[in-house]
Parts: C-alpha cells; sequence; structure tokens
C-alpha cells in the first residue's frame, strides 16, 4: 500500500469513528496528525511532518517546491526531501558516530528522527538568524560529449555481484548528480532573464520517471531543454545505461535533446564535471544488454 492509500484510508477511518460516535470538530485530524501516527507505527518508513516547518525549510535551501497548506502532495514532496537528506547523512561518518547513543535511546533504526531533528535545526536557525550561509560551490569544467561507443564481448561466466547494494549506491549517485545539475541550470537560466514561467523545473523529482528526461530548462532564447542526467564517480567514458523511453524521447525532440554527463563526481560534496550532447542517443545505442518480453 502507498502513502497516498495510507492517508486517504486513515482520514476515512477517523471520520468514520468521529462520526458513529458524534466527537464532534475533526479539523485536528489533519496531515501532521496523519503522519505522527504512520512515523509511530512505521518509524523505518516515514517521516514527522509539520507544515510551518517543511515550508519555511524549503524556503531556507531553495527547494523546487512551493508548499500550499492543505495539498496532499506536501506530504509526497516531503517524503522525498527527508529521503535526499538521509542519503547526505549516510554519507556522513562522523554526523553518524555523534549520534550513536541518541540513536539507540530513542530507537531511530533508520535515522529518520535524526532527519527530522536537522530539518528542525534548520527551522530553529532562521528564525534566530534569517538566513542561512551558502555554500562555495568549486568551478565546474563544462565541455563537449565527444566519445564513440563500442561493443562489448560477452563473456559466458559467473559472477557474484550485490545487485540490490549496487541498485542502492547508484540510485543514490544517479539523484545527487540530476540535484546538481538541475542547480546548475537554474544558475544559468537565472542569468538569461526569461519570463517567470519559465523556470527549470527537475522533472523526475516532481513529477516521476518515465518521461524520457530528467529536467526541463531553457536556453538564452526560451527554447525548452530537455535533458538526461548520466552520473559517475568515475571517469567519462565509464558505463551507462539508456532506456528505450530515453531514446524514444531524444529522437522525437532531437532539437531540444540533451545528454549531461557528470563524471569524476563528488558525492558528497556534490560537485563535478559536465560534458554535453545535444540530439539523439541513437548513435550511443549500438549493443543491447537487457531485452523485455511483452505477451
Amino acid at each position: 500500500m502507498d502513502l497516498e492509500d495510507r492517508i486517504l484510508g486513515f482520514r476515512k477511518s477517523i471520520d468514520e469513528i468521529i462520526s458513529k460516535h458524534e466527537l464532534g470538530d475533526k479539523s485536528y485530524q489533519d496531515d501532521r496528525a496523519i503522519l505522527v501516527y504512520l512515523n509511530m507505527r512505521y518509524p523505518d518508513k516515514y517521516y514527522l511532518y509539520k507544515f510551518t516547518m517543511f515550508k519555511d525549510f524549503v524556503e531556507l535551501v531553495d527547494y523546487d517546491y512551493v508548499p500550499k497548506k492543505g495539498n496532499i502532495d506536501n506530504i509526497f514532496v516531503f517524503e522525498k526531501l527527508c529521503e535526499y537528506i538521509l542519503e547526505r547523512v549516510l554519507c556522513d561518518r562522523e554526523l553518524l558516530g555523534l549520534y550513536a547513543e541518541r540513536k539507540k535511546k530513542y530507537i531511530d533504526p533508520e535515522y529518520h528522527l535524526l532527519v527530522q531533528d536537522i530539518i528542525y535545526s534548520v527551522h530553529y536557525y532562521s528564525k534566530k538568524n534569517n538566513k542561512l550561509m551558502e555554500d562555495e560551490r568549486e568551478k565546474i569544467e563544462v565541455k563537449d560529449f565527444n566519445l564513440y561507443p563500442k561493443k562489448q564481448k560477452i563473456n559466458l561466466c559467473g559472477t557474484h555481484i550485490d545487485y540490490i547494494e549496487v541498485e542502492k549506491k547508484n540510485k543514490r549517485i544517479g539523484a545527487a548528480g540530476e540535484r546538481f545539475v538541475y542547480d546548475y541550470e537554474r544558475k544559468i537560466v537565472e542569468e538569461y532573464k526569461l519570463p517567470k514561467t519559465k523556470t527549470v523545473r527537475h522533472i523526475s523529482k516532481l513529477d516521476g520517471d518515465g518521461f524520457g528526461y530528467d529536467i526541463l530548462s531553457y536556453d538564452e532564447n526560451g527554447n525548452e531543454k530537455y535533458i538526461e542526467v548520466k552520473t559517475t564517480v568515475n571517469s567519462e567514458n565509464s558505463s551507462f545505461f539508456i532506456t528505450a523511453n530515453e531514446l524514444a524521447k531524444s529522437e522525437e525532440s532531437k532539437e531540444n535533446y540533451y545528454l549531461y554527463r557528470v563524471y569524476c563526481f563528488d558525492v558528497i560534496k556534490e560537485i563535478g564535471n559536465i560534458s554535453i550532447k545535444k540530439g539523439s542517443l541513437k548513435d550511443l545505442c549500438i549493443e543491447a544488454h537487457t531485452y523485455k518480453v511483452d505477451f
């Protein structure tokens, strides 16, 4: 059962109980109360939520979302934001060491309370200081993508791979790379002085996967740019995968499609270099490694 089903089911059950026992006003059973229930019931899956704290936090960190009171999407975006913070927390060994005793005391198996503490601290800090210090980013090297693919010989031999762990790592690196490019594009587009309707949007984060690209941006003339991000902590010529949807979108929108190859990426600092390829990805798709069979 997904989060939306749980929320709607919880609301329905509470409404029935209140109505049956004539308990009067039910306005206090808001999203905050529902998330408290879910967090208490599933502490390793959900986070505590408060609209005001969430709203202040996203404004301070310049997150690509404007919370609106009563909108159920707030909860979905809040959960994704918490997952992003959790990714950074798990990379900070010093912080995890400092938190070790508190983790045992408050039974926080997946560090969700720590994430909540971070959000609260930023919220509290903003009330005391009105602003946060901005990170100073190192200079980014951006160049054209000039690599050419080659076929790999298939070796029929056994190997032992922890696919679950590899998938987690790749997902974490991929998400961080997308945020890096999103921030980069926002700064570039701001200099173009385009109409307010033309703002960079993190499509894969806000609208989901499957569109064939990750970020919607614009060039200096206001033309749309469909950006697919491929990230690696290794060199530029490391292998990456292209989906059927990404290939199809690149063929459909050749004049507006861009592959951003992020390489030598530092996941902690979220900084790396970028090579850019414009147009169809067809010339890169010379060999299939996985086939989907439909019936």
